[in-house]
């Protein structure tokens, strides 16, 4: 049946390799959306210090680079160069997972947690009103938008690696053995 398949993904109805290639146009594309938008930064003037610059900078480039190397790879059935893209999602899910037990663990318990993150409240939220407001609902806003993530870097992941493994048999089956095959038929 197509959708109990390995080599398909999105419910049965994409290849592994299309939904590869989908997914490194989308980083391509959000990650030179973010370098652009660090080099505006950096060149009008934003208030925000400019190491953050360049590390948004930075990671939005190696995203852009990673993207780049899972569509050449799909393509080309290079399975090496889905591997960097493979281990930096499973370092981000990593830290997404711990981002997603501390923002759960504040949700039940805020207790002394509420005004540590008080304090790393931006300067204009200065009205008592706006910081019980922002606090009341930024917790629970991260917490969802977390768990998104993780829940997204799980399926990409899970994508990625099937089509690693799809290139890798593809490219581990012995030429004469599929000749011997058709022959056969």
């Amino acid at each position: 049946m197509g959708c109990c398949s390995e080599e398909k993904c999105c419910c049965g109805c994409v290849h592994v390799k299309t939904g590869t290639e989908t997914i490194g146009i989308l980083t391509v594309f959000f990650g030179g959306i973010g370098v652009a938008f660090a080099a505006l930064a950096f060149y009008t003037g934003v208030s925000v210090p400019y190491y953050g610059l360049y590390v948004f900078g930075v990671a939005c480039l190696c995203s852009t680079l990673l993207g780049s190397g899972l569509i050449i790879g799909a393509l080309n059935n290079y399975h090496m160069l889905l591997i960097p893209y493979m281990i930096v999602v499973a370092l981000e899910l990593a830290v997404e997972i711990v981002s997603v037990a501390l923002f759960t663990y504040m949700f039940w318990y805020p207790g002394k947690y509420v005004d540590e993150y008080m304090k790393m409240m931006p300067e204009f939220v200065n009205d008592g009103n706006a910081q019980d407001f922002y606090v009341k609902y930024s917790i629970p806003v991260c917490l969802a938008s977390m768990t998104l993530a993780c829940l997204l870097s799980v399926w990409f992941l899970t994508i990625v690696h099937n089509c690693y493994k799809y290139i890798k048999s593809v490219a581990d089956e012995d030429p004469a053995e599929s000749v011997l095959m058709l022959e056969k038929a």
